[in-house]
């Protein structure tokens, strides 16, 4: 018989592989939210889900391990996006600004005066 814990876990897990599937940026907020609140649940499953485990529990287990190596690839996959969107944004702030005062960043160090009169 597999503990309640370990099924709420797999569970948890395979609900965040799927929320992690959700691509459009107007529901990221609400993705990143619903992963937050799994993680911090699994967190707490995590100290009733200790040895000593049946034979039916390691097999489980196994299917644990795989399912949360899917979903670190999943998270880094997810965050890497993010930080991508983050740097594009950065990038079109700055052209904006740069657009905007094209003066800005000159080098005002190199003024000319002319000597002859």
């Amino acid at each position: 018989m597999i503990r309640a814990e370990m099924k709420e876990w797999h569970t948890l897990t395979e609900n965040m592989i799927r929320l992690l599937q959700i691509e459009e940026e107007e529901k990221r907020d609400l993705v990143i939210e619903q992963v937050e609140l799994s993680l911090t649940k699994r967190e707490e499953l995590q100290s009733f889900i200790q040895q000593p485990f049946t034979e039916e529990e390691i097999e489980f287990g196994k299917k644990l391990i795989l399912a949360d190596q899917q979903l670190n690839k999943k998270l880094n996959v997810y965050m890497s996006a993010i930080k991508k969107d983050l740097s594009n944004t950065q990038v079109k702030k700055d052209t904006m600004h740069n657009y905007v005062n094209p003066y800005d960043k000159v080098a005002r160090d190199g003024t000319y005066y002319d000597t002859k009169q």
